[in-house]
């Protein structure tokens, strides 16, 4: 399953707009990919449906305005989080 995420994770990191990049946090936080995915491997190991649930969010994040979170934060009526397609998202 380990192998699955990270081709799916690979896959949409190469179509965003959000510039992300493997390692970059290698400076400040070295150890900060391999918590995320300890994170996340735990998440799955505990609920099977959290992977599904976990990429249906990026999706939802990375397919409007790039890869940046924006489907997190609640600033108001017209925030992306508000969004109709985005109700229902775990």
């Amino acid at each position: 399953m380990g192998i699955l995420l990270v081709i799916i994770v690979t896959f949409f990191i190469g179509t965003c707009d959000g510039q992300l990049a493997f390692r970059f946090y290698a400076q400040t936080c070295p150890n900060a990919e391999s918590i995320v995915l300890s994170v996340v491997q735990d998440a799955i190991a505990r609920d099977p449906t959290m992977a599904a649930a976990l990429l249906r969010l990026h999706f939802h994040d990375c397919f409007v305005e790039g890869c940046d979170g924006s489907i997190l934060v609640d600033n108001g009526l017209t925030s992306e989080k508000r969004a109709s397609p985005h109700q229902g998202v775990r």
